[in-house]
């Protein structure tokens, strides 16, 4: 799918008041839901893993995309633990992404159920385990690692085949778990005093639905 470009040409010639208004609401609504997580999660340098994971995929480039958005969540779990119990941010942030890392994220008062994948039941219980690693974990270690063979697709013409295209499904699924995490952070990093409160934010419509279906 391509993003709309930044710039573009508006012939207004025989437009109506009424016309205008809702050109410039649909101005404002692009303009709200392209800086969704600029406007959740900053000003913390995580953010922009989140932003520009978001600009990729609006693109169609879904590796970058992908990569973007797990490293955002690794990130902001990370960061928020070690902020919480005061370890310096400037050295080791302890667990990677894991079920550890995720239970001790909930341990500290963050809502980590939204990172639970549509049709995803047992979270909750199944961090607890760490070797059954929940979908998230699972997927951020396959994408981050090269690991593509649960994602390729069988034509009879031509076998076994992967193209980045492939994680379309999956990479809507993401953003919208993003989506849900983004809001949580936010609320969490508004009651701990480290940000003021964005007002009106709002899931954006997620623009890669077209895969959902």
């Amino acid at each position: 799918m391509t993003r709309k470009s930044n710039f573009e040409v508006v012939f207004t010639d025989g437009w109506t008041e009424e016309d205008r208004k809702a050109y410039s609401a649909e101005l404002t609504q692009r303009h709200l839901d392209e800086t969704f997580f600029l406007r959740a999660l900053a000003p913390s340098p995580f953010h922009w893993h989140f932003q520009q994971a978001s600009d990729a995929l609006a693109d169609g480039l879904f590796l970058p995309g992908m990569s973007g958005l797990l490293n955002g969540i690794e990130a902001s779990l990370r960061t928020v633990c070690c902020h919480v119990k005061d370890h310096s941010l400037a050295g080791d942030l302890g667990r990677v992404m894991s079920n550890p890392l995720l239970k001790e994220a909930k341990e500290v008062g963050l809502k980590v159920e939204n990172l639970a994948f549509p049709g995803e039941g047992g979270f909750l219980e199944q961090i607890n385990r760490p070797k059954d690693p929940v979908r998230l974990v699972d997927l951020r270690n396959n994408i981050c690692h090269g690991n593509f063979q649960a994602y390729t697709r069988n034509q009879p013409e031509i076998g076994e085949f992967f193209t980045p295209e492939c994680l379309g499904p999956v990479s809507a699924e993401l953003l919208g778990v993003s989506y849900k995490w983004a809001l949580e952070v936010s609320r969490f990093m508004e009651e701990q005093g480290w940000r003021t409160a964005e007002a009106e934010l709002q899931v954006p419509k997620n623009p890669l639905s077209e895969w959902l279906s």
